[in-house]
Protein backbone atom coordinates (compact mmCIF):
# COMPACT_ATOMS: atom_id res chain seq x y z
CA UNK A 1 0.00 0.00 0.00
CA UNK A 2 1.15 3.24 -0.78
CA UNK A 3 2.20 5.41 2.21
CA UNK A 4 0.01 8.01 1.75
CA UNK A 5 -3.10 5.39 0.95
CA UNK A 6 -1.82 4.26 4.38
CA UNK A 7 -1.79 7.93 6.12
CA UNK A 8 -5.20 8.40 4.80
CA UNK A 9 -6.34 5.31 6.31
CA UNK A 10 -4.86 5.95 9.52
CA UNK A 11 -6.09 9.73 9.83
CA UNK A 12 -9.19 8.67 8.82
CA UNK A 13 -9.48 6.34 11.25
CA UNK A 14 -8.27 8.81 14.26
CA UNK A 15 -10.94 11.00 12.89
CA UNK A 16 -13.93 8.38 13.34
CA UNK A 17 -13.14 8.27 16.72
CA UNK A 18 -11.99 11.77 17.47
CA UNK A 19 -13.43 13.02 21.01
CA UNK A 20 -13.99 9.36 22.36
CA UNK A 21 -11.35 10.19 24.72
CA UNK A 22 -11.62 13.94 26.33
CA UNK A 23 -7.97 13.03 28.15
CA UNK A 24 -6.80 12.76 24.85
CA UNK A 25 -8.71 15.46 22.59
CA UNK A 26 -6.17 18.35 22.66
CA UNK A 27 -3.26 15.50 21.73
CA UNK A 28 -5.48 13.99 19.28
CA UNK A 29 -5.94 17.11 17.32
CA UNK A 30 -2.68 18.21 17.48
CA UNK A 31 -1.32 14.78 16.27
CA UNK A 32 -3.89 14.63 13.25
CA UNK A 33 -3.22 18.41 11.90
CA UNK A 34 0.19 18.04 10.93
CA UNK A 35 -0.36 15.71 8.44
CA UNK A 36 -3.78 17.27 7.21
CA UNK A 37 -1.26 20.58 7.02
CA UNK A 38 1.37 19.01 5.34
CA UNK A 39 -0.31 16.98 2.79
CA UNK A 40 -4.01 18.28 2.62
CA UNK A 41 -3.32 20.17 -0.54
CA UNK A 42 -1.06 18.45 -2.47
CA UNK A 43 -2.03 14.56 -1.79
CA UNK A 44 -5.51 14.27 -3.40
CA UNK A 45 -5.91 11.09 -1.92
CA UNK A 46 -5.62 12.30 1.63
CA UNK A 47 -7.96 15.46 0.78
CA UNK A 48 -10.90 13.59 -0.44
CA UNK A 49 -10.49 10.60 2.08
CA UNK A 50 -10.28 13.60 4.99
CA UNK A 51 -13.04 15.46 3.38
CA UNK A 52 -15.22 12.77 3.17
CA UNK A 53 -14.73 11.53 6.50
CA UNK A 54 -15.18 14.62 7.87
CA UNK A 55 -18.48 14.82 6.14
CA UNK A 56 -19.55 11.08 7.30
CA UNK A 57 -18.73 11.88 10.82
CA UNK A 58 -20.91 15.43 11.19
CA UNK A 59 -23.71 13.62 9.15
CA UNK A 60 -23.81 10.42 11.04
CA UNK A 61 -22.25 10.81 14.41
CA UNK A 62 -23.76 14.51 14.89
CA UNK A 63 -22.94 14.47 18.46
CA UNK A 64 -19.10 14.89 17.40
CA UNK A 65 -19.85 18.38 15.35
CA UNK A 66 -18.54 20.11 18.12
CA UNK A 67 -15.19 17.92 18.03
CA UNK A 68 -14.65 18.32 14.69
CA UNK A 69 -15.72 22.03 14.35
CA UNK A 70 -12.77 22.20 16.75
CA UNK A 71 -9.99 19.88 14.44
CA UNK A 72 -11.09 22.29 11.98
CA UNK A 73 -10.33 25.22 13.66
CA UNK A 74 -7.36 24.46 14.94
CA UNK A 75 -6.34 23.45 11.24
CA UNK A 76 -7.97 26.48 10.08
CA UNK A 77 -5.90 28.55 12.83
CA UNK A 78 -2.79 27.19 11.25
CA UNK A 79 -3.28 27.16 7.30
CA UNK A 80 -6.55 29.47 6.69
CA UNK A 81 -6.57 27.72 2.83
CA UNK A 82 -7.58 24.78 4.06
CA UNK A 83 -10.12 25.58 6.55
CA UNK A 84 -12.02 27.55 3.58
CA UNK A 85 -11.63 24.60 1.50
CA UNK A 86 -13.28 22.13 4.11
CA UNK A 87 -15.98 24.77 4.70
CA UNK A 88 -16.85 24.88 0.92
CA UNK A 89 -16.94 21.53 0.58
CA UNK A 90 -19.56 21.51 3.42
CA UNK A 91 -21.39 24.69 1.27
CA UNK A 92 -21.33 22.24 -2.15
CA UNK A 93 -22.62 19.30 -0.07
CA UNK A 94 -24.99 21.24 1.29
CA UNK A 95 -26.31 22.39 -1.84
CA UNK A 96 -26.30 18.89 -3.61
CA UNK A 97 -28.61 17.71 -0.86
CA UNK A 98 -31.06 20.40 -1.22
CA UNK A 99 -31.06 20.19 -5.14
CA UNK A 100 -31.46 16.19 -4.57
CA UNK A 101 -34.36 16.88 -2.40
CA UNK A 102 -35.99 18.65 -4.59
CA UNK A 103 -35.51 16.20 -6.86
CA UNK A 104 -39.07 13.89 -7.44
CA UNK A 105 -37.08 11.31 -9.24
CA UNK A 106 -34.78 10.59 -6.17
CA UNK A 107 -36.18 8.30 -3.30
CA UNK A 108 -34.03 7.94 -0.40
CA UNK A 109 -33.65 3.95 0.99
CA UNK A 110 -35.72 3.40 4.02
CA UNK A 111 -32.80 3.31 6.45
CA UNK A 112 -31.81 7.33 5.31
CA UNK A 113 -32.45 9.54 7.19
CA UNK A 114 -33.12 12.33 3.85
CA UNK A 115 -31.48 15.22 2.56
CA UNK A 116 -32.56 17.93 4.87
CA UNK A 117 -31.46 15.64 7.84
CA UNK A 118 -27.75 15.61 6.66
CA UNK A 119 -28.76 19.85 5.55
CA UNK A 120 -29.84 20.12 9.38
CA UNK A 121 -26.10 18.93 10.31
CA UNK A 122 -24.25 20.60 8.26
CA UNK A 123 -26.04 23.69 9.05
CA UNK A 124 -24.77 22.98 12.63
CA UNK A 125 -21.33 22.19 11.57
CA UNK A 126 -21.15 25.29 9.59
CA UNK A 127 -22.23 27.36 12.66
CA UNK A 128 -19.56 26.14 14.85
CA UNK A 129 -16.73 27.55 11.95
CA UNK A 130 -17.91 30.97 12.78
CA UNK A 131 -13.96 31.64 13.89
CA UNK A 132 -13.60 30.36 9.67
CA UNK A 133 -16.58 31.48 8.12
CA UNK A 134 -17.97 35.25 8.30
CA UNK A 135 -20.99 35.61 10.38
CA UNK A 136 -22.59 37.65 7.93
CA UNK A 137 -22.47 34.74 5.38
CA UNK A 138 -23.80 32.19 8.35
CA UNK A 139 -26.49 34.96 9.45
CA UNK A 140 -27.47 35.16 5.49
CA UNK A 141 -27.68 31.28 5.71
CA UNK A 142 -30.12 30.74 8.28
CA UNK A 143 -32.18 33.73 6.77
CA UNK A 144 -32.70 31.91 3.71
CA UNK A 145 -33.65 28.48 5.34
CA UNK A 146 -36.18 30.78 7.46
CA UNK A 147 -37.00 32.45 4.36
CA UNK A 148 -37.54 28.89 2.35
CA UNK A 149 -39.91 27.31 5.00
CA UNK A 150 -41.90 30.12 5.07
CA UNK A 151 -42.36 30.29 1.89
CA UNK A 152 -43.18 26.53 1.83
CA UNK A 153 -45.89 27.68 4.19
CA UNK A 154 -47.40 29.94 2.09
CA UNK A 155 -47.81 28.11 -0.99
CA UNK A 156 -50.93 26.41 0.16
CA UNK A 157 -51.96 28.60 3.92
CA UNK A 158 -54.61 26.80 4.48
CA UNK A 159 -53.15 23.38 5.42
CA UNK A 160 -49.75 22.78 7.65
CA UNK A 161 -46.44 21.63 5.63
CA UNK A 162 -44.49 19.34 7.73
CA UNK A 163 -41.29 20.04 5.80
CA UNK A 164 -41.89 23.85 6.26
CA UNK A 165 -42.51 23.23 9.79
CA UNK A 166 -39.35 20.49 9.99
CA UNK A 167 -37.11 23.50 8.08
CA UNK A 168 -38.00 26.22 10.02
CA UNK A 169 -37.60 24.28 13.34
CA UNK A 170 -34.41 22.47 12.87
CA UNK A 171 -33.13 26.13 12.18
CA UNK A 172 -34.09 27.77 14.95
CA UNK A 173 -32.48 24.90 16.92
CA UNK A 174 -29.34 25.30 15.28
CA UNK A 175 -28.75 28.76 16.70
CA UNK A 176 -27.09 28.12 19.60
CA UNK A 177 -24.05 26.74 17.55
CA UNK A 178 -23.13 30.06 16.21
CA UNK A 179 -22.36 30.61 19.95
CA UNK A 180 -20.54 27.84 20.43
CA UNK A 181 -17.10 29.08 20.71
CA UNK A 182 -17.32 32.32 21.58
CA UNK A 183 -19.61 35.46 22.35
CA UNK A 184 -21.87 36.83 19.42
CA UNK A 185 -20.74 39.90 17.88
CA UNK A 186 -23.12 42.70 17.52
CA UNK A 187 -23.72 42.45 14.10
CA UNK A 188 -25.04 38.89 14.98
CA UNK A 189 -26.95 40.09 18.08
CA UNK A 190 -29.04 41.93 15.25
Amino acid sequence: MPPIVELSKTLCGDINTLGESSKKYVEDVEFMTAPIIGNFENEKTLRDAVLNTLFAVVTEQSQKVLHISGLVQVVNAKKSSIGKTIAEFFHQKAQELIEQSINEEVIPESFETGPWNKIKLILRFLSTLSTVIKESSLVTLYSQFLKHSIDLQNNEPEKRCPLAEAIYYNTLISIPYLLSFGEPSEAMKE
